[in-house]
């Protein structure tokens, strides 16, 4: 057993998990906060506004700077979940349940369109690992992440066996063990933009 695997901590549970995978799909936790416009067609690519990015968390990548997602791979992302909202209702009757049900068939339907869904309905873990690969981050913090890779992958399986009623809650468990890991080893540090100053 490697030294990593010894000191390896016990990962989060979905609750706790950050509001994005820095890896892969993100589709999990990523439904945007929309407001509704009548001015705004609902084709038309998000906006771009300097002052609605200053809202946003600012991310430190650390010493994975690789995992920063490209202004294409950001657009691609709202615009797929913005169809999945667009094609999923939101519920009739708004309670706690209701809305966790919606968003859950929202992540349901982004990564089916992203592909993270293999031919019998189980997450694509090897889609995870190639991109992991893909990033092609420093050698030692590769291997690092693809542990976790498998340890995750190992614990959420273990936790929540495959099946059309656990495959979302199997899904966040692997992304939130992911986050806790990755966010560690790279030393991500998310800084939420300062509050608004009221007179």
């Amino acid at each position: 057993m490697s030294e990593v695997d010894q000191q390896m901590p016990e990962a989060p549970q979905p609750a706790e998990q950050p509001d994005s995978t820095p890896v892969e799909s993100e589709a999990i936790d990523s439904e945007p906060k929309t407001q509704e416009s009548s001015e705004t067609p609902a084709d038309e690519a998000p906006s771009t506004d300097v002052s609605a990015a200053a809202d946003r968390p600012q991310i430190n990548w650390g010493k994975c700077p690789e995992l920063e997602p490209s202004e294409q791979e950001k657009l691609s992302k709202a615009s797929v979940i913005t169809k999945c909202l667009e094609t999923t209702p939101l519920p009739g009757n708004i309670t706690r349940e209701s809305v966790e049900q919606h968003r859950e068939q929202i992540a349901a339907c982004a990564l089916r369109a992203e592909g993270w869904f293999t031919p019998t309905n189980g997450y694509d873990y090897g889609k995870a690992e190639k991109e992991i690969k893909n990033k092609r981050l420093k050698e030692g913090l590769e291997q690092q992440v693809l542990l976790y890779h498998s340890q995750c992958k190992a614990e959420s399986e273990e936790k929540y066996p495959s099946s059309n009623n656990s495959i979302i809650a199997q899904i966040q468990l692997y992304q939130a063990c992911m986050d806790y890991f990755i966010s560690d080893v790279c030393g991500i540090e998310v800084n939420e933009p300062d509050a608004a100053q009221f007179n």
